[in-house]
């Protein structure tokens, strides 16, 4: 039976109407509740100069954390700066042509440079995936249970929360259940059933102390990546400072950037992670400020992860010119 014509014109055209139409809600709604819009060029040099420290400062985070994964599963030690240009490539791909392809081109290239396997390459990328999709989830929950029940020391309930988490018997529990989503993937991939014991064998690597590093390496990252978000606000807006707002951007975020990852419809979870985060906020400010401060937001994210890119690519070419003076 053959389709209407009007549902094969829906198929080949709703991603773009569906990004024109997001576009242009949220160009009329700046328009109407919005004086006038603010872009980055009117932060003050100094918190530009701070948000610059803390982006850098998560660059380099983001970059070790994949260092020490990567040497967890392969036992390969990777230099600092291929893991940053691995991570920044990988921004980039977010975008054109998507995530999954700068995470194959990765694991291609640590192959053929550091002889890093492609199982034990996607071991790391899961484990890496994995543990940044936990603790966004943990720390997003918790914040909103804190702001409910009035919990002062938000970070001391946090870190009780990933210590039980982590701790036996719920830390067996949940690494099971990674590990055999994980075989499920990696089978499906490959075509292979898992060989006997690799269930016994992935256990051994991700042990407790490992997990609650990576948890705390994690948490750093979004935590860091909140608050560039929150100084975007205050340096925007002329706000003073405030713990329980500040919370709730850190919980903004890190649930937006969640929700984003598993929109595959949207390039980098454009337009998802705006959504999200402009509902959150609009709760604690007006509305207007809050889609402003989000797209803003997301402009400053574009820059600094071409930017990033820009640099690893220099980097790249400077390290393969490098190589071809040595032979």
């Amino acid at each position: 039976m053959n389709k209407g014509p009007i549902l094969v014109y829906i198929r080949r055209f709703w991603l773009a109407t569906f990004v024109i139409v997001g576009m242009s809600y949220a160009v009329y709604f700046i328009s109407q509740y919005t004086l006038q819009l603010k872009t980055i060029s009117d932060v003050p040099a100094s918190f530009l100069i701070i948000l610059l420290i803390l982006q850098c400062i998560m660059w380099l985070l983001v970059s070790f954390t994949w260092k020490i994964i990567n040497q967890a599963q392969s036992g390969k030690k990777i230099p600092l700066y291929d893991c940053f240009s691995y991570m920044a490539l990988i921004g980039l791909g977010k975008y054109i042509p998507g995530k999954i392809w700068g995470i194959v081109a990765r694991s291609a290239d640590m192959y053929e440079k550091h002889g890093v396997g492609k199982a034990q390459s996607l071991e790391a990328t899961y484990v890496e995936q994995f543990f940044l999709l936990y603790i966004g989830i943990v720390m997003g929950s918790v914040i909103f249970l804190s702001q409910m029940l009035g919990v002062t020391y938000f970070f001391g309930a946090l870190l009780g929360v990933l210590l039980i988490l982590l701790s036996a018997p719920a830390y067996n529990m949940s690494l099971h259940f990674m590990i055999r989503i994980y075989l499920k993937i990696n089978s499906k991939i490959s075509g292979k059933k898992p060989a006997t014991g690799t269930e016994k064998k992935l256990g051994k690597r991700i042990t407790r102390s490992y997990s609650i590093k990576l948890s705390l390496y994690f948490l750093s990252i979004w935590v860091i990546s909140g608050t560039i978000l929150f100084f975007l606000y205050i340096s925007l807006f002329e706000s003073a400072f405030s713990f329980h707002l500040y919370l709730t951007v850190l919980a903004a975020n890190s649930l937006s950037v969640i929700i984003g990852f598993f929109a595959f419809f949207a390039p980098g979870g454009i337009g998802v992670r705006e959504g999200v985060s402009s509902v959150i906020l609009s709760a604690y400010m007006l509305p207007g400020d809050a889609l402003t401060l989000v797209l803003i937001f997301r402009v400053w994210v574009v820059i600094t992860e071409f930017s990033s890119g820009a640099i690893a690519l220099a980097i790249r070419a400077r390290s393969g010119a490098n190589s071809n003076l040595v032979k």
